[in-house]
């Protein structure tokens, strides 16, 4: 039994509208209130913090010079603002040198009314830099404001000599606001009332009076009284229902009367299977041995390919397109002849589109009849097709996936066995994709994948299979080839049509392929087998400089091997504290003094033992384990550091690389955060390197990240300057402070032309005030030559190979005597 809530209505449906309406007021307002509010103190504080800024620096001028009038005369213009309801310019020694007010000019803060805080004044003149706070009990922003002067004995460090302190007011405006809410509550308090009434009204003459109508004509049934027909005006939910009563009480005074008449029993079975027919979505027919379509039946007429007018009394060969008449008729006779279930699928073009059918035919014995149910299994077939869809080829590009690419190949192989063809597998991998990639987002990369492939399928025949195995890898299966003699022109053509840059996005993109081929069944006789070794020759490819093809050889096998011996290796290395960080001091060219080391990671395997950073760090990069690689390099390195720094008198400066992939991490600058907690004295110097493919994007969260890193006390370095794009703009948009000129350059300086682009690198670097670290120093006349052009670190072998922790403690040791001995 279903459970019915009721209420009065008049009395409940008021209140709750009285109530909801009182609360989206109440809720409007004080909204509007708080967002007027936050908007004035925001952009009260912008006002105040360009006024008092500006000031600062005026006052910072003049000071300078010596023009204390000049001083006096921007305080009286700047109290003009009534917000403003003190200025006072304070000395070091927090005595009142300039005021607003003349009668506080002389006197120690101690003197004012308000008392300022003398710990807030100190702590703005110590780090240099302004503080602004909003005070809500008096309504009024107070702000601090340091400036400061430059001694004639050492122009390159300012000494602060006061500060300016500030308090605007905002009472006033919070006064027009205040007034502004109050005239919009008496607006809605108003239209609140006028839609009351309003409501009262309408509930009255459109909700209470039909409902008392309809229990009174309900009443009157309760009795067995005769029902007048009830009139209806308008339309709505009450008009509906006034038509569903009329019609029930029709029904049972058609009850009644069939009742009297011995038929309820057949009226109750007939609305019981009209009931089941309606919830059903099928088409019901009833079909004559010579497709004679009788009966029909159906939910929705809108589902029928005709008019019920143009198929009843016909022959389906007259209603239907002969091809699906036809089948349907030795359906038909195939049916009444075996005289048990028949079935059959087809199609029918309706409305312009292709709808999929499904009939069953069922024989009416009595009847010699037969009866068909028609369903529209279209969405099946959808959803079949694209089941199909996923599973055999590549979302993005629609190429065979990798499952469909062996599944052909195999039948290519039986196929080649039969006929003793020959078959080419190429394996195909995109040249500086992952470049693309990190530098510019995935939507790019992924313009660029679906480009590639069309210019894979247009090269090659229609009857070669292009596919994609995932990331930038794509697979081609050339069939019915005599030998490699027919491959080398296709995979030629290939690697030249690679080297036409993409246009993505009105942006040019350079992206060559490096292409791998085996043979059947010269190489192997297997599906796997062959993508396997054509892998082996493409990773060949890419060791010969890339942009090329390479045939696979035996040799290429024990390549592929030691590239997965060691991505199998890494995953435990550092459990099995195989890895260590090496430091390569760096020296002041000027002083010859050691400044700090740059952490590099090595690799000595307990089965391989010592591993080149050339060989692994790829490896790791491109499965991501070089994220925590880093870490433990950045773990090792701090830990060393706030050891060493207690041996050195002068600040020790730790470089640290921070690979792409673990740029990118979300967590790297938690991790950072909490290593610096744990490891490092504030005066270890902890510079980051970053490479200059991170910022071709120009992604905002990359220069957001730079940002946070930097305003955590992390120096920035753009490593490997001049080998990518070195543009000017990164030096300049990003807060770098380091320059490393890359190894190349320093080893060309055996030229002039090469003496003059590391001068000019130099130049453009301290012109915008960046430090400058030279890397590959491998001899005297490098390292006087960099000194002589203005170069400040210098970093290579000449000055110190990559060394243990322990044998830069004995250099750390050194220095510190040279220094105790000075």
């Amino acid at each position: 039994m279903k459970i019915i809530n009721a209420v009065r209505i008049r009395v409940w449906l008021p209140i709750c509208m009285l109530i909801f309406l009182l609360s989206l007021m109440s809720s409007i307002v004080w909204l509007n209130y708080s967002e007027q509010s936050q908007n004035l103190i925001q952009q009260s504080q912008l006002s105040f913090v360009n006024a008092m800024s500006g000031l600062a620096r005026d006052i910072e001028r003049h000071v300078q010079r010596g023009e204390n009038l000049e001083v006096e005369r921007l305080f009286k213009l700047r109290n003009i603002d009534t917000h403003f309801e003190l200025l006072l310019g304070l000395d070091d020694q927090h005595v009142i040198q300039f005021s607003s007010k003349s009668k506080f000019i002389g006197h120690d803060i101690k003197a004012l009314p308000r008392p300022l805080s003398a710990a807030t004044l100190s702590e703005v003149q110590k780090v240099h830099k302004p503080t602004v706070h909003y005070d809500a009990q008096s309504k009024r922003l107070i702000g601090y404001f340091p400036f400061a002067r430059t001694p004639k004995n050492d122009e390159l460090r300012p000494i602060v000599v006061g500060v300016i302190y500030g308090e605007y007011t905002l009472q006033q405006d919070f006064y027009r606001i205040d007034q502004q809410i109050v005239k919009k509550s008496l607006v809605f308090l108003f239209f609140i009332c006028l839609m009351l009434g309003f409501l009262a009204f309408f509930i009255h003459i459109y909700v209470l009076k039909p409902i008392s109508q309809l229990i009174s004509a309900t009443q009157l049934i309760g009795l067995n009284t005769d029902v007048t027909k009830l009139e209806i005006h308008g339309a709505g939910e009450f008009a509906s229902l006034a038509n569903n009563f009329n019609s029930m009480a029709k029904l049972l005074h058609l009850q009644v009367r069939d009742l009297r008449q011995a038929k309820t029993n057949s009226h109750e079975k007939q609305l019981l299977l009209e009931s089941f027919l309606n919830a059903i979505p099928d088409l019901f027919f009833v079909v004559k041995q010579d497709s004679t379509i009788t009966q029909f039946h159906t939910a929705n007429p809108e589902a029928l390919y005709t008019s019920p007018t143009h198929f009843l009394g016909k022959k389906m060969t007259e209603v239907l397109p002969l091809t699906v008449a036809n089948l349907l008729e030795r359906a038909l006779k195939e049916c009444i002849k075996k005289q048990t279930l028949s079935e059959i699928q087809y199609e029918l073009d309706i409305m312009g589109q292709t709808r999929h059918f499904e009939a069953r035919l069922s024989p009416i014995k009595a009847y010699e009849s037969v009866a068909v149910v028609v369903r529209d299994i279209t969405e099946h077939k959808h959803q079949e097709e694209l089941i199909f869809k996923h599973a055999f080829y590549d979302s993005l590009t629609g190429l065979p996936n990798r499952y469909l690419v062996l599944e052909r190949l195999s039948q290519m192989i039986i196929e080649s066995k039969r006929t003793r063809g020959q078959i080419a597998v190429m394996f195909i991998d995109l040249d500086d994709f992952k470049k693309v990639n990190d530098s510019t987002g995935h939507e790019t990369g992924d313009k660029l994948l679906i480009d590639a492939a069309k210019r894979l399928q247009g090269a090659l025949r229609e009857q070669d299979t292009v596919g994609r195995l995932g990331g930038d890898e794509f697979i081609i299966l050339l069939k019915s080839i005599r030998d490699q003699s027919n491959v080398v022109p296709i995979a030629n053509n290939l690697v030249k049509l690679f080297q036409s840059p993409f246009c993505i996005d009105q942006k040019e993109f350079s992206v060559s392929l490096s292409l791998g081929i085996a043979m059947y069944p010269n190489d192997a006789d297997s599906p796997q087998e062959l993508l396997s070794k054509a892998d082996s020759a493409m990773y060949n490819s890419k060791r010969q400089g890339r942009n090329t093809f390479s045939f696979y050889t035996e040799k290429m096998s024990e390549i592929l091997a030691r590239r997965l011996q060691l991505e199998s290796m890494m995953q435990s290395a550092l459990e099995r504290n195989e890895f260590s960080v090496f430091f390569q001091p760096q020296f002041d060219l000027k002083t010859k003094k050691l400044l700090g080391a740059e952490a590099l990671l090595r690799w000595n395997s307990n089965r391989l033992g010592p591993i080149s950073p050339a060989e692994f760090i790829p490896v790791a990069e491109q499965n991501g384990y070089i994220v925590e690689m880093g870490k433990f390099v950045l773990r090792e390195a701090l830990a060393n550091a706030q050891t060493w720094q207690q041996d050195l008198p002068y600040p020790l400066r730790i470089a640290i690389n921070l690979s792409p992939r673990q740029f990118r991490d979300v967590r790297l600058l938690h991790d950072l955060q909490k290593f610096m907690a744990n490891n490092v004295d504030p005066k270890v110097q902890i510079e980051l390197e970053i490479t200059e493919g991170l910022l071709l994007s120009g992604d905002d969260s990359v220069k957001s990240t730079l940002y946070q890193l930097h305003d955590l006390g992390f120096m920035l370095a753009m490593d490997d300057f001049g080998t990518g794009y070195s543009s000017l703009s990164y030096l300049r948009q990003y807060p770098f402070d380091v320059l490393k000129i890359d190894k190349s350059f320093v080893q060309d300086m055996g030229h002039d032309s090469g003496i003059q682009l590391v001068n000019t690198i130099i130049s453009m670097a301290h012109g915008l005030g960046l430090k400058v670290v030279a890397e590959g120093i491998e001899t005297e006349e490098q390292m006087e030559l960099l000194t002589k052009l203005g170069c400040d670190v210098g970093q290579g072998f000449y000055l110190g190979k990559p060394m243990p922790s322990n044998v830069f403690d004995e250099l750390i040791t050194h220095f510190r005597s040279l220094s105790v001995g000075s």
